[in-house]
């Protein structure tokens, strides 16, 4: 698919560096597994498997985390990181790390073991409550014996747990485990085909979340080690990991990264050719480093001048869109409904102007987009900018009378433009 973004050792071996960048893959409907670059849980948000019960709502935490044991030419090393309410940190696998990387939006780690590679790269189902993790050798003498213990839960992502004397059931089925966490709660499995599944039932116990921590609030969380799932991998072979909580998910982890990869091409696709009816996709095009092809930041900049653009900003959504709302007004609740649904929005009058010079090349036409807010200094916040317009003509200023990012972004654009502009 293509790396997005990678990083190396100067990255990935500095903890505090790992920690302060979070990966995060979802699955449409709600779910979502997400992490730290070094491996730490640091957020009571953090998870392997956070399910969608209740789509899109019901999010609950049920693989926690995977803490991985590499054994290779006679030593152990550990894969995972962890930090304890003793202030420890163990294991302390993000050294290990030799790089990180997006594969697209797929995150992946590679893991030096003396001269042995491991791979190691998470994904979820498009539209199911399954996260799979892929471990891979790319590089062996001799095969490479990896051992998985997985930790479980089953608590809202918004909360922590303190397991007491809680015991979950935990039963063998092919290819792994299930787990019951009580009486009513939605069994989950835990599979890895090709491994031997070894149960357990063991709690783990004040694992320090240091995010939740600077903010305050309770930052001791407990996981139930469930399973421990052990194979001996040959250079170039594979171990797949599912955790789910489908009635029958499949365990075959080549099929499942063929989907992925078909399923991302799609959404780009689609990203691609799409028109658009709100204003997100202009950032893509005004940005210093645009991701976009040429053909498709003008083809962008177009649509949004001819659907969105007013000459205050750009609405926030198209006028032919069936939830369009052309005028802010009435209650809290009519106010609300609107805000999103076509009110304009001064502040990003700024980024269209950036990006109209982007495909344009012409400084003085781009800059010309912000001369009618000059014009609207003296009708409403006198001297300053509005937060937000009517969609539909003569465009009623309101909201804020002087909105701090209207003024910032119309001032960053000009400044820009006029860096740019050649009076000759």
């Amino acid at each position: 698919m293509g790396d997005t973004l990678a990083w190396g050792r100067q990255i990935c071996g500095d903890l505090a560096a790992g920690e302060s960048r979070e990966w995060l893959c979802a699955n449409g409907i709600g779910g979502y597994a997400s992490g730290t670059v070094a491996g730490t849980p640091t957020r009571r948000y953090h998870g392997l498997l956070v399910a969608a019960l209740e789509p899109p709502l019901g999010r609950t935490l049920l693989a926690a985390q995977v803490h991985e044991t590499v054994t290779y030419d006679g030593q152990s090393l550990p894969l995972a990181t962890s930090r304890w309410a003793s202030g420890a940190v163990a294991p302390d696998g993000y050294r290990h790390i030799e790089s990180f990387r997006l594969d697209g939006t797929t995150p992946v780690w590679t893991y030096a073991c003396g001269d042995a590679l491991v791979e190691k790269r998470v994904w979820m189902e498009p539209g199911a409550n399954t996260t799979v993790v892929r471990y891979a050798v790319l590089r062996a003498r001799e095969p490479v014996a990896l051992a998985l213990r997985v930790l479980a839960n089953y608590r809202d992502y918004h909360a922590t747990t303190r397991a007491g004397d809680w015991r979950m059931e935990v039963a063998a089925v092919p290819h792994g485990v299930r787990v019951r966490a009580f009486d009513g709660a939605r069994p989950f499995v835990l599979l890895a085909a090709g491994a031997e599944a070894r149960l357990a039932h063991t709690w783990f116990r004040d694992f320090s979340l240091a995010r939740e921590a600077a903010r305050g609030l309770d930052h001791l969380d407990d996981a139930l080690h469930v399973v421990t799932f052990e194979a001996a991998l040959q250079p170039g072979a594979s171990l797949t990991l599912v955790a789910s909580a489908e009635a029958a998910p499949t365990p075959d982890g080549e099929a499942a990264w063929q989907r992925r990869v078909r399923h991302e091409a799609g959404v780009r696709r689609r990203w691609i050719d799409a028109r658009p009816e709100s204003t997100e996709e202009i950032f893509a095009v005004s940005l210093p480093e645009s991701p976009l092809p040429s053909t498709r930041q003008r083809a962008v900049v177009d649509a949004v001048a001819s659907r969105l653009l007013t000459s205050y900003g750009l609405r926030s959504l198209a006028p032919e869109h069936p939830d369009y709302r052309g005028r802010y007004g009435g209650d809290q609740w009519a106010r609300d409904g609107a805000y999103h649904q076509g009110t304009v929005w001064a502040w990003l009058l700024g980024p269209f102007a950036l990006a109209h010079h982007r495909v344009y090349r012409d400084a003085e036409a781009a800059r010309s987009f912000l001369l009618p807010l000059a014009d609207h200094l003296g009708e409403y916040g006198v001297g300053s900018i509005a937060e937000i317009f009517d969609g539909e003509a003569p465009f009623r200023p309101g909201g804020c009378v002087a909105q701090a990012w209207s003024v910032a972004e119309t001032l960053r654009a000009w400044h820009e433009l006029t860096r740019h502009h050649d009076p000759g």
